[in-house]
């Protein structure tokens, strides 16, 4: 016989909680990747009689780790899931019905949580997008040497990861705006909603 599911007092909470969590580190993720630059470093590799110029490529981020740098990106996730959450008209946990708060408008309050997040995200991953086919044109005149040419090949795989990370992005805003605009076309009459603020997410960010 199948195993029957218990649903325990507390699982949906701890489920949402988890949502929260995941959705915050996903948004918290795709940020750090956008700003994730390559620095092309040189050092010297002394030998008995010569000494040979040496190319490595280390990862760095355009602005540094610190806490003012982390706080206002937690500020803008926080927006960002606060919009979400007051536009979906549902609760952290358990359903809500809809009588008890009026249906939000999808207007500049709504977009003023979502829109600066973006504007952070596609800033910099234009800037350091733009900074890596410049360093990739910059190794390519001088790609006769081997390990140059490993240089080149690691340039084009952080070039591709930049566009995965776009392509992923873009896939979540189509989702998200398709929710949005059914979530606007909900009758603004009493209806009964069976989905906490997890579902919710789960539906925009697919966690």
């Amino acid at each position: 016989m199948p195993f029957k599911y218990q649903n325990y007092k507390y699982t949906c909470l701890v489920m949402m909680l988890l949502r929260i969590l995941w959705s915050a580190s996903y948004l918290w993720v795709m940020v750090h990747g956008a700003m994730m630059v390559p620095v092309l470093r040189e050092s010297w590799q002394n030998r008995f009689w010569t000494s040979r110029m040496k190319y490595l490529l280390a990862y760095t981020t355009m602005l540094p780790f610190s806490n003012t740098t982390e706080f206002s990106i937690f500020i803008l996730i926080f927006l960002v899931l606060f919009s979400i959450f007051r536009f979906s008209r549902c609760r952290f946990s358990g359903s809500k019905d809809s009588q008890l708060g009026e249906k939000i408008p999808l207007d500049f309050r709504i977009w003023s949580g979502l829109i600066p997040y973006l504007i952070v995200f596609l800033f910099c991953w234009a800037l350091t997008t733009l900074f890596i086919v410049l360093k990739i044109f910059g190794v390519g005149r001088r790609a006769k040497d081997k390990h140059l040419l490993n240089i080149y090949c690691q340039l084009g795989m952080a070039l591709l990861f930049k566009l995965l990370l776009l392509s992923n992005m873009t896939v979540v805003c189509c989702r998200s705006w398709g929710l949005l605009m059914l979530i606007k076309r909900e009758p603004d009459q009493p209806l009964y909603n069976f989905n906490n603020f997890g579902d919710h997410l789960n539906a925009f960010f697919r966690i």
